[in-house]
């Protein structure tokens, strides 16, 4: 389960972060217990990624992997996340000697991610998504504090006027 919340985090994540031209190369998942539970855990991990990204499917690798490091069996999580730091714009890209990619499998990678998203875009949020998050849910995403959109998108910050 905290797997899968996390991979449907990712996945939104990764969705908002191309729609804005973002990419991220620190990305950090975390679980924690309620607050109020007597069994207080609390864990994150992170992985600093040599090249930036905003492809879903490196993302969901990365994050699958990340959660494994800060599950544990024994506590019910009431709150986890993902976070995509280090945000650069796409359009500048520094590629590393080590996990160089050709222009090629970059352009594949980038038509395959804008495809998704405008089919998802045309027919609903998720006509094509990933395999991780289409097991049946035992658990639902909290939006009761979900943050207006004026504080998360920078177009819609009010502007005052002298």
């Amino acid at each position: 389960d905290l797997t899968q919340a996390l991979a449907t985090h990712a996945i939104k994540a990764s969705e908002k972060m191309r729609s804005q031209n973002l990419q991220s190369s620190n990305i950090r998942v975390f679980a924690r217990t309620s607050k109020y539970s007597s069994q207080n855990y609390q864990r994150s991990a992170h992985r600093k990624l040599t090249n930036a990204t905003d492809d879903t499917n490196n993302i969901l690798k990365i994050v699958v992997e990340l959660s494994k490091e800060i599950y544990n069996p024994e506590y019910k999580f009431s709150k986890a996340g993902v976070l995509m730091q280090d945000l650069t714009n796409n359009e500048y890209l520094q590629q590393s000697v080590i996990n160089y990619k050709s222009q090629k499998d970059l352009k594949k990678s980038t038509n395959l991610m804008r495809t998704i998203d405008s089919l998802n875009k045309r027919f609903n949020n998720n006509a094509i998504t990933w395999a991780i998050t289409k097991k049946p849910q035992s658990w639902m995403m909290n939006k009761n504090f979900l943050s207006r959109s004026s504080t998360t998108d920078i177009e819609k910050i009010p502007t005052i006027v002298k």
